[in-house]
């Protein structure tokens, strides 16, 4: 994944694998942690999403631990490639 838009779509595909809840639910899911117009704008995928918010966001939608630090390096990547100056220092995060 190179962009934020690519992970903004892949985000959206893993709220249809979670089966889809409504922003509410998603909501209540998060014991409030998220609000529904914070899901809404991470959705949008304007910017990348807050890492806290993020990982919620996932687990809310139903990724398991095990499968968690995929996702987070992926975030972790894109970060890097946001400062230019970082990316020479950390794995993975030179853009292919």
């Amino acid at each position: 994944m190179s962009s934020t838009q690519e992970l903004v779509l892949v985000m959206r595909a893993v709220h249809v694998w979670g089966g889809a809840p409504s922003l509410r639910e998603l909501e209540r899911r998060t014991g409030g942690a998220l609000k529904r117009s914070t899901i809404s704008d991470m959705l949008r995928g304007e910017s990348l999403p807050d890492y806290d918010r993020y990982v919620t966001y996932l687990r809310a939608c139903g990724i398991d631990e095990a499968s968690l630090a995929t996702w987070v390096f992926i975030w972790r990547r894109l970060k890097a490639l946001e400062t230019p100056e970082a990316a020479p220092w950390l794995p993975g995060a030179t853009a292919s």
